[in-house]
């Protein structure tokens, strides 16, 4: 449950039962409600204490549920949902169709790539001649991870490393007296270091080893003419 602090309870008497579909529980100790979330849209809703930031998360998730439910009763909405892969999807839709297409996660590692994801989907887009304004839109959740973790196994040296120990102890500062094993602030230090992390130069190198450069010429040289602009917004 997402709620202000010492919001009573008492009405939720029955649990999410898409939490009891697996043997297993669902929920990772490490998740956080306020993941994927900008901490600067959220942190100071109008009538809730800075410091509860679970509450003004909880009004914040509220408010844009009701203003995204009252712009839908204004607009006219169909939805046509395929019980197919997404690589299949070029077969059923027409070409030159669609003025955006969100892709999600399709173009990392794992999945399609960058390279085969825009060779499905762009002849989808609309025509530049038609609207320049033709979107696809691509999410790279963890490609920056991914590529930090190769280079941890492989070349992380001393130096980088306290590079970032060094950076980090200007905001958190250890306890020299304590003797516990992952304490508190050992925890909070390590990641701080994620948070001071160059993950800009981090994902630079994805973009080279993945080629898109080569990318975005093969698109320029298509019918459709598009330019792909790559907008990088990196978090820990």
């Amino acid at each position: 449950m997402l709620l202000p602090f010492a919001c009573s309870r008492d009405s939720f008497t029955v649990p999410n039962p898409t939490l009891f579909q697996e043997t297993s529980w669902p929920v990772d100790d490490l998740d956080d409600p306020s993941d994927s979330w900008n901490l600067s849209d959220f942190q100071n809703q109008r009538g809730m204490p800075g410091h509860d930031l679970y509450g003004n998360l909880h009004d914040y998730v509220a408010i844009t549920l009701s203003n995204f439910h009252n712009r839908i009763k204004r607009t006219g909405i169909n939805l046509v949902l395929y019980n197919l892969d997404a690589k299949n999807l070029p077969e059923v839709l027409d070409q030159g169709s669609f003025a955006r297409i969100e892709c999600a996660n399709l173009c990392e590692y794992g999945f399609f790539g960058v390279k085969r994801t825009v060779e499905l989907f762009l002849p989808l887009l609309q025509p530049r001649a038609r609207n320049p304004h033709a979107t696809l839109i691509t999410t790279f959740i963890a490609a920056a991870h991914n590529v930090f973790a190769k280079k941890r196994e492989s070349h992380w040296s001393d130096e980088e490393a306290n590079a970032e120990f060094v950076l980090a102890s200007r905001y958190i500062h250890l306890n020299p007296y304590s003797t516990v094993s992952f304490a508190a602030d050992e925890i909070y230090m390590f990641r701080a270091c994620s948070i001071v992390r160059d993950w800009d130069a981090i994902f630079q190198q994805y973009m080279d080893e993945n080629d898109f450069d080569g990318v975005e010429r093969s698109a320029k040289a298509t019918e459709e003419g598009l330019t792909l602009s790559w907008v990088i917004g990196i978090g820990a």
